[in-house]
């Protein structure tokens, strides 16, 4: 396994589990009236997608840094249109929920997003050199 990629695989980890767990706590407290039943699902969904798209980039990375740049720009605008395909299916079909959803979703994806970019920024610039 690509020790870039283990590190982040662990530190997703870690990560997901965290926001997970402040999360769980603050929606049985405080934020009760904001639960929604498929929080559990959106947690797995954004980790497990930043997962799959970190490993393509890093594998991309390792046989050939030309290739870098275009498949990192490729994973992002396909991250963005299963997180697009995600949000529009759930608010469809729960318009109830819609606002508590796009609320977690939203906050889901800049926490990720910022992650995902400090953890390829060392290999990018692996990539330059």
């Amino acid at each position: 396994m690509n020790p870039a990629f283990k590190k982040f695989l662990i530190k997703n980890i870690l990560l997901s589990l965290f926001i997970w767990t402040v999360s769980a706590i603050l929606f049985l407290t405080v934020l009760k009236d904001w639960f929604i039943p498929v929080m559990n699902f959106v947690f797995l969904f954004c980790m497990v997608l930043s997962i799959v798209t970190q490993k393509i980039v890093l594998d991309a990375n390792k046989k050939k840094t030309a290739r870098f740049v275009p498949v990192f720009m490729l994973s992002v605008f396909v991250k963005l249109m299963a997180y697009i395909i995600f949000i529009v299916a759930y608010v469809f079909s729960d318009r109830e929920n819609a606002v508590p959803f796009l609320i977690l979703f939203l906050l889901l994806y800049f926490v990720y997003t910022i992650f995902e970019v400090i953890s390829i920024l060392p290999e990018a610039r692996k990539a330059q050199n």
